[in-house]
């Protein structure tokens, strides 16, 4: 996972998490690219990323593959779930935890709101 954080801390927060997005889609989709030939980076009704996105993605991928020794269609079910999981933290860990005082205040300040609705 160590070679993960150090591609995307390379990138902004935006980008990281367009690059977990599209590397956990190609995870994901990874077992059936033989019979589904869609790439991974085009969705119906959205628009394409950046070729950087694209790259950076495409570099997280082969970081793993060299790190498990096998492509990511020969993955075992452990290991989908291991990177899944990893993937998972990492794009938890871009948004910063709430404090305490952040979250009363937030919450006193919507307690106002809802007091002085017509």
């Amino acid at each position: 996972m160590n070679v993960l954080t150090e591609i995307l801390n390379q990138l902004s927060k935006e980008d990281a998490r367009s690059v977990l997005y599209y590397l956990s889609r190609y995870l994901k989709q990874a077992k059936f690219f033989s019979e589904y030939t869609k790439d991974i980076f085009e969705e119906h009704g959205k628009t394409i990323p950046a070729q950087s996105i694209r790259n950076e993605t495409l570099r997280c991928v082969l970081a793993i593959e060299e790190l498990e020794g096998a492509k990511m269609n020969n993955f075992s079910e452990k290991t989908f779930y291991k990177w899944a999981g990893a993937i998972d933290k990492l794009d938890n860990k871009l948004d910063p935890k709430i404090s305490r005082q952040a979250k009363f205040k937030a919450q006193a300040f919507l307690k106002t709101i809802e007091q002085h609705k017509y």
